[in-house]
């Protein structure tokens, strides 16, 4: 019994070293310009131009551009986890900018692209939490985002990047659900980078439901 525990600690510690998610910002080329980013936190490249620049509240988001490799997903799982991260950003831009209908000359154009979605293992964080009690496998997102003025000018470019908590064990038994989480967050980051921005352009919004 007891070499059978050994076994599996040793298996799990080899899992640690080998699969642990390593999501970082990337440079995937959707952004027309990444030479002004800056680090902004260990996850986040970010530039932004001044408060004062920001002379429309109105926004329209593009449909989210899917950039990263398939990581083993069907087309279907892809466009599911894509339009939830779109359903998710627009309800973060919401608190502050106010939506706009497709082709309105006066509206901020806002961009983003999955750049980066990693899987997890639910067979190896199955043997990591028994011996462990750890998410090992933990998997997660990158994204790339701007802000464009009406003229063209960009108000705010950003890539960024979340991995998933080896506490969240819950998670580990699903082979999306931590990048689908890292997602989430990410949304959430980049309407705040729009509200610190602009400097509360409108003051906060109610989100459609």
């Amino acid at each position: 019994m007891r070499t059978l525990h050994a076994l599996t600690l040793c298996a799990a510690f080899a899992l640690l070293c080998a699969s642990c998610s390593s999501v970082a910002p990337t440079r995937s080329g959707f952004l027309a310009d990444y030479a002004e980013l800056a680090p902004r936190g260990d996850e986040q490249l970010e530039t932004a131009a001044p408060a004062s620049e920001w002379s429309t509240q109105r926004f329209h988001l593009a449909p989210i551009e899917w950039r990263a490799d398939d990581a083993g997903l069907s087309a279907e799982r892809k466009e599911v986890i894509r339009r939830a991260f779109e359903r998710d950003l627009a309800r973060s831009l919401e608190r502050t900018l106010q939506p706009a209908e497709s082709g309105a000359r006066d509206a901020l154009q806002v961009r983003a692209a999955i750049t980066q979605f990693e899987t997890s293992a639910p067979w190896g964080n199955t043997l990591s939490f028994a011996a462990l009690g750890l998410a090992l496998d933990n998997g997660g997102a990158a994204v790339e985002f701007e802000v464009l003025a009406p003229d063209g000018r960009a108000l705010l470019r950003s890539s960024a990047a979340r991995s998933g908590s080896v506490f969240a064990f819950w998670r580990g038994f699903s082979s999306t659900s931590f990048g689908r989480a890292a997602l989430r967050e990410l949304a959430s980051e980049l309407g705040a980078s729009v509200r610190r921005s602009s400097g509360d352009a409108v003051g906060p919004q109610e989100p459609r439901q």
